[in-house]
């Protein structure tokens, strides 16, 4: 039976070129993005969503910058009155799945250089003539170690060090082992390396940046956004998110199909299928007093795979994985 979602196998290349060539920096992750915003901007506070990893949270910790959360609505979006940002403090915010785009530039046009993007859900987003900081995840996306694309307003690129090194110190067990089909067998190598995708600056590694210039990205694109649209026909009348929220702009890539049943379904159900789902994420539960929408969606929230491996078909089995699910 073949195994849909969880991490990727080591990605075949099927085309030729950058898929970020006006970023200011390719860095080895997310955090690592993050953690080089943070030494350039050095805030004094930084404003963050609660429905977030620790990952998000790891760069101020190691750095001491003082953080606090705000609370996301059903929509994803800030819940009542955005923060009201200091002049030494920024917001981060991040684009959920990929459906945020929108609401992501209103945000830019009022906050401006004071806001961080975090676009690890959304790594097609490509912003022009940035006025926040933007930054994405390719590991999320495809089959490569590492690798993140960093986009700086232009009054701040100054700021990016010349030399900064580059990221050696990845993993290829997993890419591998999954590409054989030996998925179980190299999950304990995926965690190994997203330990070593952490906070401390350095750029894509050599090997990553030459596998992103061989892939064919509109196909992939086209493929998500195909998968998706399935998933939604089928399930729509089922998801409880907002129905407006799950509509495709025509340039949403999306990471997912973010699938919020009316009562918790147990994830083994779909493991125990080799259907992969994972939880986002798990830290939420218990970092802090309240935000119970932000623990339902940890708790609740399916996101549903939709990525280039995977054709209508496969998506026709999640489907039917669903709608015969009985507690």
């Amino acid at each position: 039976m073949k195994e849909i979602g969880g991490y990727f196998e080591w990605e075949v290349a099927s085309g030729s070129r950058c898929p970020h060539p006006d970023a200011s920096v390719a860095l080895k992750s997310g955090r690592s993005c993050v953690r080089l915003v943070s030494e350039i901007e050095r805030p004094a506070k930084v404003w963050l969503p609660y429905y977030s990893c620790d990952g998000v949270l790891e760069p101020f910790q190691e750095t001491g910058i003082p953080t606090a959360f705000y609370p996301i609505d059903e929509n994803l979006e800030i819940k009542g009155p955005w923060p009201e940002v200091l002049q030494h403090e920024r917001l981060l915010y991040i684009n959920y799945f990929g459906l945020k785009a929108g609401f992501a530039s209103a945000l830019e046009k009022h906050y401006g250089p004071a806001l961080w993007l975090d676009h690890a859900q959304a790594f097609f987003f490509k912003p022009v003539d940035p006025r926040a900081f933007h930054f994405n995840s390719a590991r999320k996306f495809f089959g490569v170690p590492d690798g993140a694309y960093l986009y700086v307003p232009s009054e701040k690129s100054s700021f990016i060090p010349e030399e900064i090194p580059r990221h050696t110190a990845y993993s290829l067990d997993h890419l591998f082992l999954r590409l054989q089909g030996e998925t179980q067998a190299g999950y304990p190598f995926f965690l190994d390396n997203e330990a070593r995708c952490g906070g401390a600056v350095a750029r894509m590694s050599t090997l990553s940046e030459a596998a992103l210039s061989h892939l064919n990205y509109d196909d992939a694109a086209q493929r998500r956004r195909t998968n998706y649209a399935c998933l939604h026909a089928a399930l729509n009348d089922r998801n409880h998110l907002p129905a407006h929220l799950l509509v495709l702009s025509e340039q949403a890539v999306p990471l997912c199909y973010p699938f919020l049943p009316g009562a918790p379904m147990d994830r083994p159900y779909f493991w125990d299928r080799k259907l992969y789902i994972p939880t986002f994420w798990k830290e939420c539960l218990d970092r802090a007093e309240g935000f119970a929408w932000e623990k339902k969606l940890t708790s609740d929230l399916l996101p549903l795979p939709i990525d280039h491996r995977y054709t209508e078909a496969d998506m026709e089995r999640i489907v039917s994985v669903i709608t015969r699910y009985k507690r």
